[in-house]
């Protein structure tokens, strides 16, 4: 289901599943190199997205990213996914569909869609910083040194495009 991804084994880090989706076929440029560990049988597989970086380093206040930065693209309490039925190529159609959900989300400034029960304790709805302290002082750059200034620092690090607006 995905022959662009391709199994990677390293010693010291263990076995790991690694390539690029691109959720949308009408906007190319959208890409993501993304990274699943993946133990079959002893736990979910856990994913990230390392290029551009979507992380709570990119969004510090992002409600269905974890601490550590992995995506959380179901519910546990859901069983959308589990050993017993599904393979890796199920999970990976979780993590288009997060994928999906993060470009609406940087496009029209909204989650699309349910929200786990829990989703309160992980951001606020809008994704904002606290008292938009992180948008103002991108603003206060953007208006001394110009949008194009910003975009040489921070090329394809899942800043929000909406954020430079």
């Amino acid at each position: 289901m995905y022959p662009q991804f391709a199994l990677r084994v390293m010693p010291e880090c263990g076995i790991w599943w690694e390539g690029w989706l691109r959720p949308f076929g009408s906007r190319p440029l959208r890409r993501y190199r993304v990274v699943v560990m993946y133990n079959r049988g002893r736990a979910d597989p856990i994913s990230w997205v390392v290029e551009p970086e979507l992380s709570k380093r990119t969004w510090p206040r992002h409600r269905h990213l974890y601490a550590n930065g992995n995506l959380c693209p179901m519910h546990p309490d859901d069983h959308t996914w589990s050993y017993a039925r599904n393979d890796i190529s199920h999970y990976l159609d979780l993590v288009v569909l997060w994928l999906a959900c993060q470009i609406h989300l940087e496009e029209y400034g909204r989650w699309p869609g349910p929200e786990s029960p829990d989703a309160h304790r992980h951001g606020p709805v809008t994704f904002r910083s606290e008292k938009d302290e992180v948008e103002r002082a991108v603003q206060a750059f953007i208006t001394q040194s110009g949008i194009s200034a910003l975009r040489r620092l921070l090329p394809g690090l899942g800043v929000p495009p909406g954020l430079c607006d």
